[in-house]
């Protein structure tokens, strides 16, 4: 933060020595002040609606000045003072000689508001409950499980009836500031600092146990974020040629290395086997989640172009080389005191990953009407970490074992070539190829090539009209190996060699577009799209096989011959895909299937519609706006599995269908009067309303307990109330702007 505050004052001082250069010579002012007061019908405790924007009522101000003399310029603009979502930017300089730059923004992200929350400690790194809460959790009958349930959710209860409310939300603060000096017409330097801080609490999964009897609690993780970043850079630009040469670096600190919670159900540490809920392993009376380690990041980077080659051809290149290194000290194996100390092969990870990047590209003419485009490109991903063999405890209660590091690696490889044509004075015609590998260490696909066909037509029929239709064809082919990551960590395969990971399964895919634009007149304006995409994973028996999107869509704008304008837009989307898979365990016979498969349909269906106008009721003198914009989502999964009764079959039962899968409604209205007092003084008057309607089949049921159900899902789950919730708002509003 130092260092951008001293480029800052650096920045002033060339400022103000430029202003006493042209001091004989008059100069311009001028700009804007905005001030405002919003109030709302209520406060509604649902963070969905502040997400990443602040709505508090009061004032509301911001403003922006430019001052020009000669070449000198400075420029100053701020938006909602003093509110979350603040921003200040200034910029200044002397055209073509230096330019300075400064800004500074902050913008929430809110999970959830007036939470109530048994952790004490809420926002540090070390999360506590009460001793007796605690010791009612341990001391619950241990069977049966459901007067287990109902005793522990009691406990929860009665805790959170008496629970602060805490805020679930992050605040990032980002400041950058610029230098730019200009040697002469061709010689460029410049100096970019920045500084991202992100502090506050967001929802992290705090586990104890493994496999199926897995203690899940959703638990307030801390952030003290730290972003520093520099970049240093020279460029040479004279006539058709272009060389810039950049350092930049990027340093991550995290000033919390872990988050420690206690256990809801166990108040110390149990070295012998817990009949509930994870029967036969050591309970801790904590569990500890490790959080992201600072980093390091450095790269350089040389591009260079040069032009007037035959053809009216120009070649553009870029080298690149970078490098990640993290090597904070490694937390202990586990909190649990009943395993003892662990040893391990190193204190750090030393984790260590070098980048490298060439890029090359050639445009020319070669004929009348003909252009071509030739590209290479080539990124290699370097995991120089060592591996090495650890001893591990699963989520503090189950091991220690051994388990090992696998690093991988990959590099990709595209070439490309293009070929435009233009048939006729209306209409061109391109065709595009694209050979493109991935070449991986220590994952499934080895070698993966993806050969991709491209074409698009483009005509103006009339002076009105413009089409563009576009078609996309890719194959990406590649020899499967499932056991791959297990034989590299040492460990025997534990999956389904008929399993695709659908990143690296073999895929067809195609994609079409129309594009349609019209102009009848000059009033009017019309946009139509439409378009559809495929993926066929055809060799695939286990997994994602396939999935389908379609879009189609409609803009018009219309402008009123006495001012004004109005416009209004549709779009609709859907998405599909299907998934095939078995149940984990069908039995010792593999060959015996059937009874224990299972698909999942899965569809997302979503519409938005728009319209507004800006009309003149007295033209230059009073306007009535409006801005309106509805949008509903649904979602389903349809489940199947066929029914058995053999002794392989361990899913005989006939599953339900998710109906609700992210159903929303957002709706948003904005109607206000604007007044013109004079050429200077505005003035604006309006109301605004905001619904938002959410569903989801994972959120039903659920409570910041543990919630009991009839097959026992989820009844070790403590959840914390952070989902999204349904809000209804309205906000009235007025606001002045002068002009100077």
């Amino acid at each position: 933060m130092r260092h951008i505050h001293c480029l800052a004052a650096l920045s002033l001082l060339l400022l103000a020595a430029q202003s006493a250069r042209g001091a004989d010579t008059p100069g311009v002012f001028a700009g804007s002040v905005d001030v405002g007061l919003r109030t709302f019908s209520s406060r509604d405790s649902s963070a969905k609606f502040q997400e990443y924007r602040d709505m508090t009522g009061g004032l509301i101000a911001g403003f922006d000045a430019g001052y020009r003399k000669g070449r000198g310029y400075f420029s100053m603009e701020a938006a909602n003072i003093g509110q979350d979502d603040q921003f200040l930017s200034i910029s200044g300089g002397n055209y073509g000689r230096f330019k300075v730059e400064f800004e500074y923004n902050q913008i929430p992200h809110r999970f959830a508001l007036d939470t109530p929350s048994i952790w004490g400690g809420f926002g540090s790194s070390r999360l506590t409950l009460p001793d007796a809460l605690q010791s009612q959790g341990q001391s619950a009958p241990s069977s049966p499980a459901s007067a287990r349930e109902a005793a522990v959710q009691s406990v929860m209860e009665q805790y959170l009836d008496n629970a602060d409310l805490e805020d679930w939300e992050l605040k990032r603060k980002r400041v950058q500031a610029a230098v730019e000096v200009q040697q002469g017409e061709p010689l460029t330097f410049r100096l970019e600092l920045s500084r991202e801080d992100r502090d506050g609490t967001k929802p992290f999964f705090g586990g104890i146990g493994s496999g199926g009897t897995v203690q899940a609690y959703e638990i307030p993780e801390p952030v003290n974020y730290q972003t520093d970043s520099a970049r240093l850079s020279a460029e040479y630009a004279k006539a058709s040629q272009f060389l810039k040469v950049a350092w930049y670096s990027q340093w991550f600190d995290n000033d919390n290395s872990f988050v420690q919670f206690d256990n809801p159900l166990s108040l110390v540490d149990n070295p012998a086997s817990s009949p509930y809920p994870i029967s036969g392993a050591r309970i801790p009376g904590a569990g500890r989640m490790g959080l992201p380690p600072g980093n390091r990041f450095h790269n350089i980077t040389a591009t260079g172009s040069l032009g007037n080659l035959p053809w009216a051809g120009r070649l553009t290149a870029t080298v690149s080389s970078g490098r990640m290194r993290q090597d904070e000290p490694l937390l202990p194996v586990t909190v649990n005191s009943a395993f003892g100390a662990i040893d391990q092969p190193a204190s750090s990870a030393d984790a260590r990953v070098d980048t490298t990047l060439y890029n090359i590209a050639f445009t020319a003419d070669p004929a009348d009407r003909l252009d071509l485009r030739a590209a290479w490109n080539s990124y290699e991903y370097k995991n120089k970490t060592a591996s090495r063999v650890w001893n591990s405890v699963v989520m503090d209660t189950a091991g220690p074992s051994e388990s090992v590091n696998v690093p991988t690696s990959y590099r990709n490889r595209r070439a490309e070539f293009e070929l435009g044509y233009e048939v006729s004075d209306s209409v061109n015609a391109g065709l595009g190829y694209t050979a493109h590998s991935v070449r991986r260490t220590n994952r499934e696909v080895a070698d993966q090539d993806d050969k991709i066909w491209s074409a698009h037509v483009d005509s103006r029929p009339a002076d009105w009209l413009s089409l563009r239709g576009s078609w996309e064809h890719s194959k990406r082919t590649g020899a499967y190996d499932y056991a791959v990551p297990f034989e590299a960590a040492g460990i025997d395969p534990d999956n389904w060699e008929a399993l695709r990971k659908y990143d690296q399964a073999s895929r067809k895919q195609d994609a079409y577009r129309l594009l349609a634009s019209a102009t009848p007149n000059d009033n009017l304006a019309i946009t139509a799209t439409v378009g559809c995409s495929s993926n066929d994973y055809y060799e695939s028996i286990g997994g994602l096989l396939k999935d389908k999107s379609w879009m189609v869509s409609l803009d018009t704008d219309y402008a009123f011959t006495r001012g004004g304008s109005v416009y209004a837009f549709a779009t609709y989307e859907r998405f599909t895909d299907f998934q095939n898979a078995w149940q984990w365990n069908p039995g010792d016979d593999f060959s015996v299937r059937e009874p224990g498969r299972w698909t999942a349909d899965s569809r997302m269906r979503v519409t938005t519609v728009g319209f507004g106008f800006d009309y003149p009721v007295r033209p230059r003198k009073l306007d009535l706006l409006l801005d309106l914009t509805h949008s509903v989502s649904n979602g389903g999964i349809a489940l199947f599995s066929p029914l058995g009764t053999s002794a392989n079959d361990r899913n005989a039962y006939t599953p339900l269908p998710f109906e609700s899968v992210e159903d929303s409604k957002l709706m948003r209205l904005d109607a206000r009067l604007r007044y013109a007092f004079d050429h200077r003084l505005t003035g604006s008057l309006g109301w605004a309303y905001e619904r938002f309607d959410y569903g989801d089949y994972q959120a039903e049921g659920f409570t910041n307990s543990p919630v009991q159900t009839s097959n026992g899902t989820w009844r070790t789950i403590l959840a914390a109330g952070t989902l999204w919730k349904p809000y209804s708002v309205n906000m009235v509003y007025g606001r002045l702007s002068f002009k100077f």
